[in-house]
């Protein structure tokens, strides 16, 4: 059975600091790790935030599945992105984001959506 827990970003910025913390959520926010009993020089996490804060990581959390928390930064990537003229698929493919979210982050209405009658009205209509 895996183990898997939410970690709150100030509870990471308590264990790790603020740098490596902010580089985990941007990296990693709303998905889930694998924290390693013993990390490695190559592992996802030592590639982040460096073999030290892993093996710091891996004290607190080995053996547990972390969901990490996303931060307003990786929002603000996804906006500074779209004014830079990026399209909302890029935009997903670059920040780990479904281009659904891309959408809601941008406060706009998927097309899908916004071309999909409400169910009551089709129902009406039946």
């Amino acid at each position: 059975m895996h183990v898997k827990r939410n970690i709150l970003f100030d509870e990471l910025v308590e264990v790790v600091g603020i740098a490596a913390a902010t580089a985990l959520s941007r990296q990693w926010g709303g998905r889930v790790l694998y924290i390693a009993h013993k990390p490695t020089p190559g592992c996802p996490l030592a590639v982040v935030v460096g073999m030290e804060a892993a093996e710091v990581m891996a004290r607190h959390f080995g053996g547990i599945h972390l969901w990490f928390p996303i931060t307003q930064g990786k929002h603000s990537k996804v906006r500074r992105l779209r004014a830079e003229g990026i399209s909302i698929s890029e935009i997903a493919r670059q920040t780990g984001y479904t281009v659904r979210n891309v959408y809601i982050i941008l406060g706009q209405t998927p097309p899908a959506e916004a071309d999909t009658p409400p169910l009551l009205a089709i129902m009406g209509k039946l």
